[in-house]
């Protein structure tokens, strides 16, 4: 009888472990499949937006138009969506820095009060001794807005919401058994029933009646935390409410000295700065380039990686910066380039630009970081000017 019963369990066990496969594995190949699409509508925003502020800069009467800011409030919603999308599929360029999460939530919370209204109570539990974590502040910050909005739906006649941080001893789900640090958010909605729990991290997986959600804002907050090294649960049950749990591992590096603000450079601080653009998509390389002169730059654009190293083994010294994006065809990607180019030409400031790639783990674990694209003119041009300050080879970032 013994026996039975122990086989019985084990039969559970490895049921449960063959179907959480199943489930990674099925989050696994739906990520892949939605970081290529957005990869190609990246792109196609790349073009739209670099082109709408040159529009801008070239017909400064039509800036305030109602269709110039209808354009604007697309480009938005549609990085927005692909932003999710690609955090889900864990192909989203992060921004890591060190924070206390007791100093960031009040601010974020504040601006979540913006969006649920008035008809929603909201509360904080935030513990004063949570300890730093690494994370992407605005994917934090996206988490939290996609929670909230959830909540909201699911509290039609108002509710209560609750966001509450707290620090613990460890958490299985985490791959250390080092402490972390837990930030939860409950809401007094009509719940989700059990047998939905395990879809509703799926991409483009929604409850909601049509048009009434696009399935992608769970998606986002598990690509986050899972990015971020941690781990995010759901507990509830039909009419007690839901609560998402979102539990990140403490950061055991030291807090780095905090540095001033950068100011937005203004495009004339570039004239005369030569870029080097690398780039096989021809709408977004002459976008890129018309932005680039008018900022003042000397731009010169090649297609793939075997062409720029060619150049740039016989005129490396005609360069500033080289501008690169990651997946181009031929047998050098941005990676390798920017590889080939620290013996080539040292220092050369490299950039590197994708809408997505395979190659972003890769080019994190090699310590390089990658601009998103699109990219806010504002940023790209803050980044070429450390380019003028910096005589050494540096990955550029946000």
């Amino acid at each position: 009888m013994q026996a039975a019963d122990e086989l019985k369990r084990e039969t559970i066990n490895r049921e449960r472990v063959e179907e959480a496969l199943r489930q990674a594995q099925k989050l696994e190949a739906m990520g892949r499949l939605t970081g290529g699409v957005a990869h190609d509508f990246n792109n196609l925003l790349a073009v739209v937006s670099t082109n709408l502020y040159l529009l801008k800069h070239l017909e400064p009467q039509s800036a305030e138009t109602p269709q110039m800011a209808a354009i604007d409030r697309a480009v938005k919603a549609g990085t927005k969506l692909t932003r999710q999308l690609l955090s889900f599929s864990r192909r989203q360029p992060l921004l890591p820095e060190q924070l206390l999460l007791q100093e960031r939530l009040p601010d974020m919370v504040e601006l979540l009060g913006q969006a649920l209204g008035s008809g929603i109570a909201m509360e904080t539990d935030l513990d004063a001794n949570a300890g730093p974590v690494e994370l992407d502040a605005a994917e934090l910050e996206l988490a939290l807005l996609n929670l909230a909005l959830n909540a909201r739906d699911a509290m039609p006649d108002g509710g209560h919401l609750r966001i509450a941080l707290a620090r613990a001893a460890s958490d299985p789900a985490l791959t250390t058994d080092q402490s972390a640090v837990v930030v939860s958010v409950t809401d007094s909605g009509h719940g989700i029933p059990e047998h939905l729990r395990e879809r509703v991290f799926e991409p483009f997986f929604t409850t909601k009646p049509a048009g009434g959600g696009t399935g992608l804002g769970l998606s986002q907050v598990y690509g986050f935390v899972r990015r971020a090294g941690g781990s995010v649960s759901l507990d509830g049950a039909p009419g007690k409410g839901t609560t998402v749990r979102m539990c990140f591992p403490v950061s055991t590096r030291p807090k780095p000295a905090s540095a001033a603000g950068e100011a937005v450079e203004s495009p004339s601080d570039l004239t005369g700065l030569r870029v080097l653009v690398v780039d096989d998509n021809d709408d977004v390389a002459a976008a890129t380039l018309a932005l680039l002169v008018s900022m003042g730059c000397n731009v010169r654009r090649l297609p793939s990686g075997d062409a720029a190293l060619a150049l740039l083994t016989a005129q490396a010294s005609d360069f500033d910066v080289l501008l690169s994006d990651v997946v181009m065809p031929g047998a050098i990607d941005g990676i390798e380039l920017t590889f080939r180019c620290r013996t080539v030409s040292p220092r050369l400031m490299v950039i590197l630009m994708s809408g997505y790639s395979d190659s972003l783990e890769k080019a994190a674990a090699l310590g390089f970081e990658v601009l998103p694209k699109p990219c806010a003119p504002q940023t790209l041009a803050r980044v070429l000017k450390r380019a003028i300050q910096d005589s050494a080879p540096v990955a550029a970032r946000e």
